[in-house]
């Protein structure tokens, strides 16, 4: 029955029916806006109807009749296009017609005008009426828009083809509004009737056909989905009735379907094979298994339209198992395996029908993982009916054929029987003999046809499918025919299960289905076949960890092993179940006595069996009893622990645990003896030991891999593994250790961009463990590398009883290095057990070490920073390798120069001090100063004058045990110099001896200064002051005295330079970090000849450190260079108001006058030099007084210059000066003074400083020279600067009181001082 929109027409029936094939064609062509209630979504459909003559019947709804079999749409087609006609005859058709549709509350109708309008010439004053006017003005009313016009209908221009464009689109419009109308109105019937679902009345086949119509109209309109959910909401609807009534509530309606089942057709998914089922639906004739049938094929069939197969896939287990569980709860009554029939049947129609949809398309199906389970519930329904019929070979008794003829006359007759599975099914009958024969063949062909990747599952389960084009029911026939067909099908359905689950990641599952195989095959007198799926069953509980499971599974396998006559594999499998603590202790013991006989038939056949001890016997712990240290040589004792998780007691002929010998090059001269490198035994290592810290140890490279870094968004990559012992060998469990490291990327300036750790070994880690896999992760666990240089502990002839037990093992060390526990192997008869884990050591973390050491030194501070210029105690420490120290070694330390040494040495112990015999190393020409030296180091003297002290010093060790460390503290002197800085002063101390590997060592050590001295000369006019600073630069207090100073050159008596000091006498001045001091002496400069030669001065202070014993005065020394110390020029200025005014004030003109004047030469009269004449006029420059001869100035790096440039410098916020700021004057008159005026205003009213003058001298462009090039450096003119002291300027800090500037507000700015 078609559900499309009913619109019924009037009026002009044959005008309609030449439009109607136009009007059903182009309907559909375009898609049109649903605009659907309750907030749904809107959707675009394409609108089909089916046009119906208007009549009486269309208006009155008739009993059982459907909402959606009225007309949703009345229309009335009329061709009238003059007014008078209209009035007299169309118009009360057309009134009658209105008038019916409203008095029963019909309001969807469209009126269409079909024609051209009257061609007669309008009025220009009053517009012409037409009849389409006069239809909105007498029907339309609000709804003017349901009266439309169509314009020559039967033309081809473009008024024609938009009229019938526009009437095409309001057509669709109204239909689909008044359609969404009904739909509304049915949708709200529908939720009426099943609202009365709990009367006793009430159906729900009844019901079912209702919404079933909702469904089909949705399908018709193109919303698949929607029509999908109707049927979902169905499904739900009688599960929920199914599921009350197992509560006691169950209506009446559903005691029909309790009725007794005489058959169990199973699916069919094609689409014409539901017409039959959807009567019976209406009749109320169905039964449950075919209403849900009928259902489940309505769903499918929606979901394969929107392209979704994957969904049936999984809807279908669900669909079979809560059916079947539906049957149980209602308790229909079928024949035993009608539901199995039912349930195989229909497994094998989705299976079918998804890989007809498979066919069609290439890409990987997302169903597959779904179709596993159906694979497997239908082998679960053919054993049980091969159990059931006599057919399964673990079935007691001959074959049932009444069982078998019953179920087949239940299954009904063979939906696909057109095809060619009737032919299939003779083909198949005819030659069952040869397929019988061939069933080993064709298992190995299923295997093969199952691809490793890509879409493996789904081709493998086509081959099976189209293998002779079998349909599920002659599939199912065949297979209850014989046991032969029953074995041959039910390996291949196995088969494809294993397959698909395997290829899906199912692999549990795949396990599981081959537990049953296993079963199948004992069953049928092979346990070799058994086996092999036993096996793969007992890694998967394995790796789950379900020790149940796999001690039962192990059972079988004993059972499967014993038959076979497989000792090797029996001894692997009896070991295993005999460790199991979850078995029960007889079935333990029975295992362990398979054990002992596996092992006495392989003692007979000579054969041998290795295991590993994982769970058997293993070593847990390994305790060193040997007195540390432990040297080369030495017998090494230890005491095992073993747990054994046999029930019994075992012997073993001998125990051995491997510990690895890790030999390292440098383990002879690790620490601050530093690396010794091979093929290099000269090479000079290095140590620093200094203020900031004692002795730093040399830094080892390390194994683990350089950092990489880079600029520029480059990378630093380092690897992090453990330190210490490097492991080798295999790995403990099945996957490699990751090898992790850090990459750090930075940015171009510097900074650290991002920060990531990598694995780099990820593909091996994060690969599928998989059969081969676990079978080389077995070898490895039971294959322990020995190398030559592995120590074995033995233990011979040792029974270990159930538990823990503790037996000793010795072995023989011969090299040094680090011994670490790489495994453990027990040997019993033929038997051998391998423990690839090492055990632990107690207090051996990073492993025992066996040592063969040298002696090394090291020479570091006391406690605290040391300082030069003071005597500083120093600890050189000697550690005694694994061969003890003779007395009287000699120890050599030669130290760079302005190092001293002591040859004072003191044995430093916990309780008290012993001195050290020593020997100054000095040339024959220092006999005196040697025997001096013996003297003082003979009576333990404590003098530390420079004259007692020496820079090569032999020291004489007293004796030391093995491992111990001999403690010397000795006294150095760093002689301090000019300190002008605060920076350290190095030196180095090299160190030999002859029990040291290396022929020489240095150290270097870093003094700090105590303090530093700098230099400052002051100017007062002529005189010259001499300032030298003193600042301390260490926490402790230095005490300073009998400061002086003299001249070392020039050292010409006729020229003295008088060092008047002005300095308190006899006085002490301390200096710290904290405080600095000072000391001034006056300079008697001599400007009676005009040389100003170099001076070198020479500062000299006594120092000493209260704290520090023995506090003896020490002299510091210092020189400082003196050029250009002369005065040559002084600058006088002030600013004077200008004429008329009394003071200055801001914003006002001023007058700043400067007064430029040269140091009067020796020949010229005091009293000319005193004379200078008076500024002159603003602006101007004038010269007063006498004139004096020229004279050229020559400065102290010999450049000749008679000119001088001044500049006028001001704060511009404060003075804006007019005029030139600049100017180049004439020192030629050496006693006349130089005067410059200047304008200046003030812009700030206050104490405000005067602009500061500079001057420089200016050397003019040397235009003389014949090679001048011109832009050289002699063809410009260039102004050097003046050395600190050869002008003084005597207005420097003046400051001029400026009044404020009067303004008309009142407010004045000031400048505070």
């Amino acid at each position: 029955m078609s559900r499309r929109p009913i619109v019924s027409y009037a009026g002009d029936s044959s005008l309609f029916c030449g439009l109607q094939g136009s009007l059903v064609a182009a309907l559909p062509e375009e898609s049109v806006e649903w605009r659907r209630s309750f907030g749904r979504s809107s959707k675009l459909v394409n609108i089909e109807v089916d046009f119906v003559p208007y009549s009486e019947e269309c208006l009155v709804k008739e009993p059982g009749c459907s909402i959606l079999q009225l007309p949703v749409l009345y229309t009335y087609w009329t061709d009238c296009t003059d007014i008078e006609i209209y009035k007299n005859n169309v118009r009360e058709k057309v009134q009658k017609w209105v008038v019916e549709l409203r008095q029963r509350n019909i309001n969807d109708w469209m009126v269409v005008v079909v024609g051209a309008p009257d061609a007669r010439k309008p009025n220009k004053l009053l517009p012409r009426t037409t009849v389409l006017d006069k239809m909105k003005a007498d029907f339309g009313g609000k709804q003017a828009e349901r009266c439309v016009s169509l314009y020559e209908p039967v033309k081809t221009d473009s008024r024609s083809m938009e009229s019938w464009q526009a009437l095409l689109a309001k057509m669709r419009s109204l239909v689909m509004v008044a359609y969404n109308r009904a739909l509304n109105k049915f949708e709200e019937s529908m939720r009426a009737e099943r609202e009365r679902r709990t009367e006793k009345s009430w159906s729900f086949c009844e019901y079912f056909s209702i919404q079933e119509e909702l469904a089909e109209v949705m399908l018709m309109m193109g919303v698949q989905d929607e029509a999908l959910v109707q049927y979902d909401e169905l499904d739900a609807l009688l599960t929920q009735f199914v599921l009350n009534s197992a509560a006691g509530d169950t209506p009446l309606w559903l005691s029909n379907f309790r009725e007794p089942a005489e058959r169990w057709e199973g699916l069919n998914l094609r689409p014409e094979s539901g017409k039959t089922l959807q009567e019976k639906i209406h009749l109320g004739e169905v039964s449950l298994l075919q209403l849900r049938n009928y259902l489940f094929q309505q769903q499918a069939g929606l979901l394969f339209t929107l392209n979704k197969p994957w969904e049936v896939a999984s809807r279908a287990l669900n669909f079979l198992q809560n059916t079947a569980n539906e049957l149980q709860i209602l308790g229909i009554s079928l024949a035993a395996g009608g539901v199995a029939c039912w349930g195989f049947l229909s497994c094998l129609e989705v299976i079918h029908s998804l890989a007809r949809c498979g066919s069609a398309v290439s890409a990987v199906h997302p169903h597959t993982r779904h179709i596993a389970p159906l694979w497997a519930y239908a082998r679960d329904k053919l054993q049980e009916l091969g159990k059931l019929c006599g057919l399964h070979p673990a079935s007691d008794g001959d074959e049932k054929l009444h069982t078998v003829v019953a179920l087949v006359c239940g299954m009904g007759d063979d939906p696909h029987a057109d095809n060619d599975g009737a032919s299939a099914h003779h083909h198949h009958h005819t030659s069952q003999s040869e397929h019988v024969m061939e069933d080993k063949a064709k298992d190995t062909k299923l295997e093969s046809a199952a691809p490793a990747g890509g879409d493996g599952g789904v081709s493998f389960s086509v081959v099976m499918l189209e293998q002779n084009s079998m349909s599920p029911m002659t599939r199912l026939k065949e297979a209850l025919s014989s046991k032969e067909a029953f074995r041959k099908h039910y390996l291949e359905l196995s088969e494809v299960a294993i397959s698909t689950c395997k290829h899906i990641g199912h692999v549990r599952c795949a396990r599981l289905i081959g537990r049953d195989l296993a079963s199948f095959y004992l069953s049928l007198g092979q346990p070799q076949q058994a086996a092999n799926f036993l096996g793969d069953l007992l890694n998967s509980f394995t790796d789950g960890c379900w020790p149940l499971l796999a001690a039962d599974t192990r059972a079988k396998l004993l059972t499967c092993y014993s038959s076979m006559a497989d000792w090797p594999r029996l001894l692997r499998v009896g070991v295993e179940l005999a460790c199991c603590s979850e078995v029960p202790l007889e079935q333990r013991s029975a295992a362990f006595e398979s054990m002992q006989r596996a092992v006495r038939e392989l003692q007979e056949g000579g054969e041998s069996v290795c295991l590993a001890t994982q769970d058997v016997v293993r070593v847990e712990e390994l305790c060193i009893t040997s007195p540390p240290p432990l040297t080369v040589g030495s017998t090494l004792n230890a005491k095992a622990t073993l747990r054994s998780s046999l029930p019994l007691p075992l012997i073993f002929s001998s125990v051995d645990v491997l510990l690895k010998l890790h030999v390292t090059e440098d383990s002879s001269s690790s620490g601050v003896g530093g690396r010794k490198r091979s093929g290099d035994t000269s090479r000079v290592e290095r140590r620093v030991s200094g203020a900031s810290g004692g002795v730093h140890k040399h830094q080892q490279h390390s194994s683990a891999g350089a950092v990489i870094r880079s600029n520029s968004a480059g990378s630093e990559s380092s690897d992090r593994r453990s330190g210490g012992i490097p492991e080798e060998g295999p790995s403990e469990g099945p996957s490699e250790r990751l090898h992790m490291s850090i990459a750090l990327d930075y940015k171009q300036d510097n900074s650290l961009a991002s920060a990531a750790v990598i694995c780099a070994n990820t593909h091996a880690a994060l690969s599928r463990r998989d059969s081969h896999s676990r079978l080389s992760c077995a070898a490895e666990a039971t294959t322990l590398t020995r190398d030559k240089n592995d120590v074995i502990l033995t233990a011979k002839d040792v029974t270990v009883p159930p538990g823990s037990s503790t037996l000793t093992l010795t072995a023989q060390v011969l090299q040094r290095g680090t011994l670490s526990c790489k495994g453990a192997v027990l040997h019993s008869s033929c038997l051998e057990l391998v423990q690839q884990s090492p055990p632990c050591i107690e207090g051996g973390a990073g492993g025992v070490e066996v040592l063969q050491m040298a002696p090394r030194l090291a020479l570091g501070r006391k406690g605290r920073e040391l300082l030069a210029g003071l005597p500083q105690h120093m600890i050189l420490t000697v550690h005694a390798g694994t061969t003890p120290l003779l007395k009287d070694t000699a120890v050599e330390l030669r130290s760079s120069r302005g190092l001293l040494l002591s040859p004072t040495v003191w044995h430093v112990t916990e309780d008290e001090r012993h001195p050290v015999r020593t020997s100054a190393i000095l040339d024959s020409s220092d006999s005196e100063k040697k025997s001096n030296l013996q003297l003082n180091a003979d009576s333990n003297s404590t003098d530390v004058s420079e004259n007692s002290m020496v820079r090569e010093l032999q020291i004489f060790l007293p004796e030391a045990a093995m491992l111990s460390t001999v403690t010397l503290e000795m006294t150095v002197l760093a002689l301090l110099g000019p300190q002008r800085d605060t920076n350290a002063v190095d030196h180095i101390v090299s160190l030999s001896s002859p029990v040291l590997q290396q022929a020489r060592q240095d150290v270097d050590v870093h003094f700090s200064p105590p303090f530093c001295s700098v230099s400052k000369l002051h100017t007062a006019n002529i005189k010259k002051f001499f300032q030298v600073k003193v600042t301390g630069l260490i926490g402790e207090n230095i005490e300073l005295k009998e400061p002086s100073l003299s001249l070392q050159q020039p050292s010409s008596p006729h020229s003295p330079l008088l060092l008047k000091g002005l300095n308190v006498p006899d006085q002490v001045l301390t200096v710290s970090s904290d405080q600095w001091c000072s000391y001034m002496w006056e300079l008697g400069v001599d400007y009676s000849t005009p040389a100003a030669p170099p001076l070198k001065l020479e500062f000299s202070v006594q120092y000493s450190a209260p704290d520090t014993e023995p506090c003896t005065a020490r002299t510091y020394r210092c020189t400082f260079d003196l050029c250009d110390y002369k005065t040559l020029f002084t600058i006088k200025s002030r600013v004077e108001p200008s004429k008329g005014s009394e003071f200055c004030r801001a914003g006002s003109m001023c007058h700043l006058l400067i007064a430029i004047e040269a140091t009067p030469l020796p020949t010229e009269d005091s009293a000319a030099a005193a004379a200078a004449a008076l500024p002159g006029a603003p602006g101007t420059n004038e010269s007063s007084g006498l004139s004096t001869p020229s004279r050229k100035v020559c400065s102290s790096e010999g450049t000749a210059y008679d000119s001088i440039m001044y500049e006028v410098l001001a704060d511009q916020t404060m003075w804006a000066v007019c005029g030139r700021t600049s100017g180049v004057l004439s020192v030629e008159c050496a006693r006349r003074r130089q005067n410059v005026t200047l304008d200046v205003m003030p812009l700030l009213g206050g104490f405000l400083p005067l602009p500061s003058v500079r001057l420089s001298k200016y050397i003019p462009a040397d235009v003389k020279r014949p090679d001048a090039i011109v832009g050289t450096a002699s063809s410009i003119p260039k102004l050097e600067p003046f050395a600190p002291g050869q002008v003084y300027n005597f207005s420097k800090g003046t400051q001029v009181h400026v009044l404020t500037a009067v303004t008309a507000s009142g407010t004045h700015d000031l400048s505070l001082p």
